[in-house]
């Protein structure tokens, strides 16, 4: 570790997390240069839902370096670009019945957000964009300033303007409380230009806790935004492309977002690529408005393509479902049998959060679990809650032995 502590920056994260130097990984599992083997429920914060090296997408990858094709093409026209559009439209979103334009943004997720924002505030002739307590969109300017988190907010050394964060409605209760911020905070607005230009949120905040949208609150946000011109953007960079069981995390939601923003585990590889879906009439940009050096990478549209190979039938989806059911009872036994260490369960899908009593710390127990071979994810510190984020491909026996090992960690938890 001698190298990293000397020559790498006091900014780096997750090696002080996980302690070792990691060398090969394939599929759920991923190693160290001495030979420790860890079941990886981390999954690269979200960004290898199909697992580490999948043999299907690598092969693909591998068939398109040997044929010497272009790699990075800025905007310009591709024959891997196209396919990957033409796809995406017909397996993802014609059967869902949505109709999205793409914008393919900087390759990371906070610059589909930088967009998306950017876009809003075009289309609407607005400045203010609302967040909610408990968001994460991501580390730039822009993105940072929708975060709730004030150690984040702070460590951008400017003041941040032209947002307001409301209450997140999580729950009946909290949606009240949400909603009355919300309608408060509309009529206070003396100037048509000053009432936001959209709304942003996860429908399942994943640095938040694991919390979920109510369905009527989220409804009723969706109502709000059309009364007063606001768009609405869903941010489905962690919880989506199959996070939470469906492809979008809210298609099961009576709502149909005018932005939604996808990175992350998108290219299916862990390779960089971000896009964000535009309703047709909400795309007012100029040419060149918002553009990237590496929007165009062509190594991430092959395997994007090829990772939508799953979604083709619904047996990968049942099958998520399956295993998700799975991990839930698992989770609730494990609550019912040390309920003073586990507060609550919440989660869908791949996704599931486990918030500890506030006797017991979390980052603590990320620590024993990574002693025992398992890696998972601290959320935001101050929400007391770890994230398993396994990867969808994960067989049944690798969910046992993980679930297995996060029971014995617990256990091993002392206040």
């Amino acid at each position: 570790m001698k190298t990293f502590k000397q020559l790498e920056s006091n900014v780096r994260n997750y090696i002080r997390v996980f302690p070792t130097i990691f060398d090969v990984a394939k599929n759920e599992y991923i190693y160290d240069i001495d030979q420790n083997k860890y079941l990886d429920f981390f999954c690269a914060a979200g960004s290898l839902n199909y697992g580490h090296n999948n043999p299907l997408l690598s092969k693909s990858l591998i068939d398109f370096l040997e044929q010497s094709l272009v790699v990075n093409s800025l905007d310009m026209g591709t024959r891997v670009k196209q396919e990957f559009i033409e796809a995406f439209n017909t397996i993802i979103l014609k059967p869902r019945g949505y109709k999205y334009k793409f914008q393919f943004t900087g390759p990371t997720g906070t610059n589909a957000v930088e967009a998306a924002i950017k876009l809003a505030r075009k289309f609407t002739g607005r400045s203010n964009v609302v967040s909610f307590e408990g968001c994460f969109h991501g580390s730039t300017i822009g993105s940072i300033s929708l975060s709730a988190s004030r150690s984040r907010r702070a460590s951008s050394g400017v003041d941040l303007k032209d947002t307001a964060i409301i209450p997140f409605g999580h729950s009946a209760e909290m949606a009240k409380t949400s909603l009355k911020c919300l309608n408060n905070y509309i009529h206070n607005i003396t100037a048509s230009k000053d009432l936001p230009a959209a709304f942003i949120l996860e429908i399942i905040q994943c640095e938040g806790g694991v919390r979920k949208a109510n369905k009527a609150w989220l409804e009723q946000l969706f109502e709000i935004a059309s009364e007063i011109n606001a768009l609405v953007i869903i941010d489905d960079i962690q919880a989506g492309c199959g996070r939470t069981g469906d492809f979008f995390s809210f298609e099961t939601l009576n709502v149909h977002p005018d932005i939604v923003c996808l990175s992350k585990s998108l290219s299916g590889f862990g390779l960089p690529m971000s896009i964000i879906l535009i309703k047709p009439s909400v795309d007012v940009w100029q040419p060149g408005e918002h553009d990237g050096t590496f929007r165009g990478n062509n190594l991430a549209f092959v395997t994007a393509k090829k990772s939508l190979e799953y979604w083709k039938a619904d047996d990968f989806k049942k099958t998520i479902f399956k295993h998700s059911k799975f991990i839930e009872n698992e989770l609730r036994k494990i609550q019912s049998s040390m309920p003073l260490k586990v507060r609550e369960i919440r989660g869908a899908g791949y996704l599931w959060g486990i918030e500890l009593s506030k006797n017991y710390d979390a980052a603590e127990l990320v620590n024993i679990a990574f002693s025992n071979g398992l890696l998972i994810e601290l959320a935001e510190k101050s929400t007391n809650t770890i994230k398993l984020l396994p990867p969808l491909t994960a067989n049944h026996s690798s969910l046992v032995e993980g679930i297995n090992i996060l029971n014995s960690s617990i256990k091993n938890l002392q206040n």
